[in-house]
């Protein structure tokens, strides 16, 4: 493995530097954060007369398109690295930072409109259970905190946290992707192995629902583990190897890959959709040379993923939507929101990203 980042590292140095600085990938980052708070402003909320946006705001297809970008740029970073120590270090300060304090942001200033008294709020053992479910990226398995949000629709704190146990698994599955391109025959071969286990996964959970309706749930659940999004990182792993390639292609692909990623969007299919979705993505990154400088003052969209949902929730805990006009007080969210990220990039994630 070492063998392969020292191999790569040279020849990929230049051109990922080249790639970062003439792109839209911080555009597209933000603009999949806004789509997910968009989406769950409309479900926390529960208000009837917006229900109807949600055709036209998926959260699911954001999260698809974090992953493709994630596995088209995470992937040139592991070649950059010149050891796996250096290339996990990167990751985790890139990650676990923000992801931490607000954790512990939110555990402690929630105690304030917790339904349980202070000291029984402190002393309730659900409150250990979240801290350490939340911290070993598990929050599925203790979502809430005791006495918040239990009038809620759901009493989640932060239901947008599941992606990061993918994010993180994807991280350390990497190296071993990246090994096990070099040891097979033809590239294509292996991602084409690759996309099918994700298309595989799919389609068996799938069949299962089928077959047991009564435990649709279950499988509904599994459906967003990490095995069922290979078929995204690795199609953003896929077009960084073959960019080249990519480029040379006539300008109809493009149209097809369109017309492939509605016809499926609207069957609610996933076979040749992720590719397509993959293609349409890094094309447009790569291309959209108006939105290049949008990240010149900072990558705020992991700020806007990790703060929002307990700020929403919050929000309707406190009786704001029943208060006010629905519009004025998402354009509230909205505004804190992106005030949290900022302070959240410039105070934590880029002090953390440039130490040593």
């Amino acid at each position: 493995m070492q063998n392969i980042l020292k191999k790569n590292n040279s020849s990929t140095e230049f051109q990922s530097k080249a790639a970062i600085s003439k792109n839209s990938f911080d555009f597209l980052r933000y603009l999949f954060a806004f789509i997910v708070v968009l989406a769950h402003l409309i479900d926390l909320t529960g208000i009837p007369e917006i229900k109807f946006l949600k055709k036209y705001i998926d959260s699911q297809l954001a999260v698809a398109g974090f992953f493709i970008i994630s596995g088209h740029l995470i992937y040139p970073s592991l070649l950059r690295s010149s050891t796996l120590t250096s290339y996990f270090t990167k990751r985790a300060k890139r990650l676990l930072p923000a992801y931490i304090l607000f954790v512990i942001l939110a555990f402690t200033l929630l105690s304030l409109i917790s339904s349980l008294p202070f000291h029984l709020y402190w002393k309730n053992w659900g409150l250990v259970k979240y801290i350490l479910a939340n911290l070993s990226f598990l929050n599925f398995l203790y979502p809430c905190l005791p006495g918040v949000f239990d009038s809620n629709v759901l009493c989640a704190v932060n239901g947008a946290l599941w992606t990061i146990k993918i994010e993180i698994g994807f991280y350390l599955v990497l190296p071993l992707l990246a090994w096990l391109i070099n040891k097979f025959q033809s590239k294509t071969l292996f991602y084409l192995f690759l996309y099918g286990l994700g298309l595989f996964y799919k389609t068996c959970l799938w069949a299962l629902s089928s077959i047991m309706p009564e435990k649709a749930q279950l499988f509904e659940l599994l459906n967003h583990q990490l095995p069922a999004y290979f078929m995204y990182f690795g199609a953003g792993m896929f077009l960084y190897d073959f960019k080249v390639q990519l480029q040379r292609l006539p300008k109809s692909i493009y149209f097809i890959a369109i017309l492939d990623c509605l016809i499926e969007y609207g069957l609610k299919l996933e076979i040749c959709f992720p590719f397509a979705f993959a293609v349409l993505i890094i094309a447009f990154a790569n291309n959209s040379t108006l939105l290049n400088n949008w990240g010149k003052h900072g990558d705020f969209s992991y700020g806007i993923y990790l703060i929002h949902f307990p700020i929403i929730q919050t929000a309707v805990q406190l009786g704001y939507f029943k208060q006010y006009a629905f519009l004025i007080v998402a354009l509230f969210i909205l505004i804190v929101v992106n005030f949290f990220a900022i302070l959240s990039w410039h105070l934590i994630e880029k002090r953390f990203l440039q130490s040593r």
